[in-house]
């Protein structure tokens, strides 16, 4: 899908304000764990592939994790985050950076401000993909780039079989309604290359790197809690009766333990875009 779609019993505000709930309760920790080494090596990648120029800017920065990687304190650096609570974080690790909470479809900087601007594992949570991009594009100065870490529909079992287990139990039409994959947009080669061009970037770069990984039936308890409980973009799905829940747990774990292979292991896969263009200098 390109965009998140609202409505009466679900609007944008409301989106928002639970991506900010979510993210105040995950930032202590965000940076721990298996989320966290994840993230990090998204962000390694991202970075080993499209050097940083300065000044940056890191949308939906978090906890400052690029700058971090990058071993400043912050010279040169901007991060821009909607949670407040992942910004605190973020200058506590880079006192010399700069820190901005506000939307990234309405970035509060000037235009040509950057020399490189990055987005990683974020594109999922913007409410219009396109606007960011449109934005990304204005700050940059001539001559820089954009890049940025998203992955693919077939990326992560989990909300895989959540797709899966929505449409089996309310059926195809409700199912889309509730929760939708949201990678459609960056799902290949041509759909990442289009939304950069749509956005005025040229010289575009987009490589994939997969990763294999097994996951252990045992976490499934886990997984569902963590996923339904701590994912802003499963809003509406939260919102379902009890027995309702149930029934799609159920169903769920159904469909992950289908998977299993002969050790009892689900196989998973994160086939990971690197996505970079350029500003035509003029």
């Amino acid at each position: 899908m390109a965009n998140l779609v609202f409505d009466d019993s679900y609007s944008e505000n409301d989106y928002i304000r639970t991506i900010q709930t979510d993210f105040t309760r995950r930032a202590p920790a965000y940076n721990l764990g298996i989320s966290g080494e994840q993230h990090r090596g998204f962000l390694n990648t991202l970075l080993a592939k499209y050097p940083p120029r300065y000044p940056l800017l890191d949308i939906a920065c978090g906890t400052a994790l690029l700058g971090q990687l990058l071993g400043r304190h912050g010279d040169g650096v901007t991060g821009l985050d909607l949670t407040e609570a992942m910004l605190q974080h973020a200058r506590n690790a880079l006192p010399k950076g700069t820190f901005v909470q506000g939307r990234a479809e309405n970035l509060p900087f000037p235009d040509a401000s950057f020399q490189s601007v990055y987005v990683c594992s974020a594109i999922v949570y913007f409410t219009d993909v396109d606007a960011v991009l449109r934005e990304a594009y204005r700050v940059l100065e001539n001559g820089a780039f954009f890049a940025y870490q998203a992955v693919s529909l077939d990326s992560y079992v989990a909300g895989v079989e959540l797709q899966n287990a929505l449409i089996h139990v309310f059926g195809q039409q409700r199912a889309r309604q509730l929760f939708e994959l949201p990678h459609g947009i960056t799902n290949d080669t041509e759909a990442n290359r289009k939304l950069m061009q749509r956005a005025g970037f040229d010289n575009i770069r987009a490589e994939m790197e997969v990763t294999h990984e097994k996951i252990d039936v045992q976490r499934l308890e886990t997984m569902w809690d963590n996923m339904v409980g701590n994912n802003a973009l499963l809003g509406r799905v939260r919102a379902l009766s009890s027995d309702e829940l149930q029934r799609l747990r159920i169903r769920w774990v159904q469909g992950l333990e289908d998977r299993r292979d002969v050790e009892g292991f689900v196989p998973d896969k994160i086939e990971s875009w690197y996505v970079c263009g350029w500003k035509p200098a003029k």
